[in-house]
């Protein structure tokens, strides 16, 4: 697990949020030549502190599955924005896909746990990578969903700009 070592290399640069969530769109609309990928909406986010390569990770993972999860939606919603929460300024990444009972997500960030069926292809590796880098920011990674109507990854990370 090439990703779990590297979550553990933490760059000291500073990362404009914005462009790392738009050069994660431009990678995915790279690796998933000739599907479809619904337009993502993406808003004001702030800079912070930390490994560019990784931020732009925990995006393209976190974007990846909002893609797999909204596929069968009517239409696509998918959405990257910053705001304030009880747990700091966060990042959100929200889309009106499958979602889930959020009362299943708390093993979700662990290695190997999948919540859905093969039918949404994964190795239930993608998220406890996101979690590791997140904290290693100093930060920490929440989920709200709802069967039917979506879910939201909120993250906060330390040291911001």
């Amino acid at each position: 697990m090439f990703e779990l070592a590297e979550a553990d290399q933490l760059g000291d640069e500073v990362v404009d949020l914005r462009l790392a969530a738009q050069d994660a769109i431009a990678q995915l609309a790279l690796t998933r030549l000739g599907q479809a990928t619904p337009a993502i909406h993406v808003g004001p986010l702030f800079s912070a502190r930390g490994s560019c390569g990784l931020l732009r990770h925990v995006f393209v993972n976190l974007l990846d599955n909002a893609v797999k999860f909204t596929r069968d939606a009517a239409v696509p919603r998918i959405a990257v924005d910053s705001g304030a929460t009880p747990h700091g300024t966060a990042i959100v990444v929200r889309d009106n896909g499958i979602g889930f009972d959020a009362s299943e997500a708390t093993h979700l960030f662990e290695p190997f746990r999948r919540l859905h069926s093969l039918s949404h292809p994964g190795h239930g590796v993608g998220l406890s990578v996101v979690k590791r880098i997140v904290e290693r920011h100093g930060g920490r990674i929440w989920v709200d969903a709802t069967p039917g109507v979506g879910a939201a990854f909120h993250f906060t990370l330390g040291h911001i700009e």
